[in-house]
């Protein structure tokens, strides 16, 4: 049953294109993603090394992008998504921003702040959305290989 429904039921996200909010460009899902994740680890990376500004510049790409996802996500949902891009995550992330603002933000709380939103978005995201995407690439290598 849930080979049917990754199958039939699930989109195939290879077929979906979103228009990345920073560059303007219309991109592959699985690049959209890239984008997303390489924006929120920008954050940490440069706040290790000190660099409040490109920091807080990868806060506002990731806000941006997150915001583009939640958009995406009324392409294949027909109601209100309760997890992953909810107020309760952008609440998080606008959080993230006012402490990256403060000019020398509390690593605890920016620590903090990151884990959250990667196990309450990112995390819970991939684990719902990730097997469907895996097995659809799984078939397109077994019909190459078995000829179909």
């Amino acid at each position: 049953m849930a080979k049917t429904q990754q199958k039939y039921y699930w989109p195939n996200f290879d077929e979906i294109t979103l228009t990345d909010p920073v560059s303007g460009q219309s991109v592959p899902y699985r690049q959209f993603m890239f984008f997303l994740a390489s924006s929120f680890e920008g954050i940490g990376i440069d706040l290790k090394e000190g660099q409040m500004e490109n920091a807080a510049k990868h806060h506002a790409d990731f806000d941006k992008r997150q915001q583009a996802l939640k958009e995406n996500c009324a392409a294949c949902h027909d109601t209100d998504r309760k997890y992953f891009v909810d107020e309760s995550v952008q609440t998080m992330i606008n959080r993230l921003g006012d402490a990256l603002a403060s000019g020398s933000p509390d690593a605890n709380n920016v620590s903090n702040l990151c884990q959250g939103i990667g196990m309450e978005s990112c995390y819970k995201c991939h684990a719902v959305h990730m097997p469907s995407a895996l097995a659809n690439d799984g078939w397109k290598t077994s019909r190459v290989v078995h000829g179909k």
